[in-house]
């Protein structure tokens, strides 16, 4: 029996729903309701990437976690891709608390330790631009703007320890966005 998870991905800025299906030896991929295509994934060059293949087509992906929110650094065949991917549950989440909808108030997923705090009250700041950096799990995980604007505050200092939920950055959004 295949067991089935719902993710959104959003890659370069637009936004897909993906359903994989697997039964732990065969997994099948369907893309905005599409019909489901057999997938695989091996990891190559020493886990430092995967070779997919849905239904029939075979590409390299290198991956690596960019920031807590799901932000993946990818490239797809060499070529940088920005990506995106939540579960179903964390995408409603997401959406509910603003982020999705490009909300200026950016708060911690996950338990940490800022590490970096790369902008301060009044710079201008894009959609997309690194904002903090936090460490979690021995990884520094890079949380980036969620819209265009002007920083109106930084919560947090450097070596302070966040909680999920704790707010780090808010924005004032730019009058067009």
């Amino acid at each position: 029996m295949l067991m089935r998870k719902n993710y959104i991905v959003e890659v370069d800025g637009q936004q897909h729903t993906a359903q994989l299906a697997s039964d732990g030896h065969r997994a099948e991929l369907a893309i905005d309701g599409g019909e489901p295509a057999p997938a695989s994934s091996v990891p190559v060059l020493g886990g430092r990437a995967v070779a997919v293949t849905v239904g029939g087509h075979r590409r390299l992906v290198h991956l690596s976690v960019a920031d807590a929110r799901g932000s993946l650094k990818a490239t797809l065949d060499g070529r940088p891709v920005p990506l995106v991917v939540l579960d179903e549950l964390r995408a409603h989440a997401r959406q509910a608390l603003g982020a999705a909808a490009g909300s200026g108030t950016l708060a911690a997923d996950i338990p940490g330790l800022v590490v970096d705090i790369r902008v301060e009250p009044g710079q201008a700041v894009q959609r997309g631009e690194p904002l903090i950096v936090v460490e979690a799990m021995k990884m520094q995980n890079e949380l980036t703007a969620g819209i265009s604007g002007k920083v109106a505050k930084v919560a947090v200092r450097v070596g302070q320890t966040v909680n999920p939920g704790d707010v780090l950055v808010v924005i004032e959004a730019d009058p067009g966005d």
